[in-house]
């Protein structure tokens, strides 16, 4: 006994209201032999979360084939930077390949990234239309 009159804490004990929270938090209020209640139609949670948050907007053979039909043309090329900020430049679509595309820019002194991947159209990130 302390000098105030109260138990001494024993880490280990389960008789403290302490640690009867802390196991009813764990297991939802059920023993700890019972383990975790069961899922919701036995999916996981965490696909049924991307589902809502990936919308489809296209494929990427529509993509490449949207390139491809601005190949050796003057485009505007709007590429997200991400925290607000975005850049914007002209020039011509000089390379289509396999895995990506390249666009030369208009402006010699331009320094920003000139290849991109069709996957960054199908994200979002980047956009490409025709100028004119």
């Amino acid at each position: 006994m302390r000098a105030n009159g109260g138990e001494r804490w024993d880490p280990g004990a389960k008789t403290h209201s302490f640690a009867k929270k802390r196991e009813n938090y764990r297991c939802g209020g059920a023993a700890a032999e019972d383990g975790p209640a069961p899922r919701k139609n036995g999916r996981r949670r965490r696909a049924a979360k991307e589902e809502a948050m990936i919308r489809p907007t296209g494929d990427l053979r529509r993509v490449k084939e949207e390139i491809l039909s601005y190949y050796k043309q003057d485009v505007l090329v709007h590429v997200d930077l991400g925290r607000n900020k975005s850049a914007d430049f002209t020039g011509k679509l000089t390379g289509v390949y396999p895995a990506l595309f390249t666009v030369t820019p208009d402006d010699a002194a331009y320094r920003g990234k000139t290849a991109y991947s069709y996957s960054e159209i199908l994200c979002g990130s980047v956009r490409v239309t025709r100028r004119g």
